[in-house]
């Protein structure tokens, strides 16, 4: 995927994964004064599922990451080069983990040439009826 230099140089990386590491205590925080606290992060993290980022805020923050539960061929929402990627990620807390939940990563046009925007939506609908 990055030609023949492997692994690939990501020289910015670590500043992802600071920020991660900074998202992550915050949420810790907020589930410490209150353990069912609902928290969602989601949004463009320009990293893979299995990058370090991404597993801080799995890991320190106690979240999980609705794209990385997809089958593989359906996770991704960019298309660069020829390669799909998950770049766009919804993370939930336990307390909206256990509530119905329907998670979708709608493909309309990252693999397509002429496409309005470079990203496929990753949407979810939770059901906080009883709240």
């Amino acid at each position: 995927m990055f030609g023949r230099r492997q692994p690939p140089a990501r020289p910015s990386e670590w500043r992802r994964a600071a920020q991660a590491g900074v998202v992550a205590r915050f949420v810790r925080s907020v589930r410490a004064a209150g353990r069912d606290a609902d928290v969602i992060v989601a949004g463009d993290l320009s990293d893979q599922e299995f990058s370090s980022p991404v597993r801080a805020l799995e890991k320190e923050g106690g979240l999980t990451d609705l794209p990385a539960r997809m089958p593989p061929g359906e996770r991704y929402t960019a298309v660069s080069g020829g390669n799909s990627q998950a770049l766009d990620h919804i993370l939930l807390s336990p307390s909206l983990l256990r509530r119905r939940h329907e998670f979708d990563v709608v493909h309309r046009g990252a693999e397509f040439a002429d496409r309005a925007g470079d990203r496929d939506p990753a949407v979810v609908r939770i059901d906080l009826s009883g709240k």
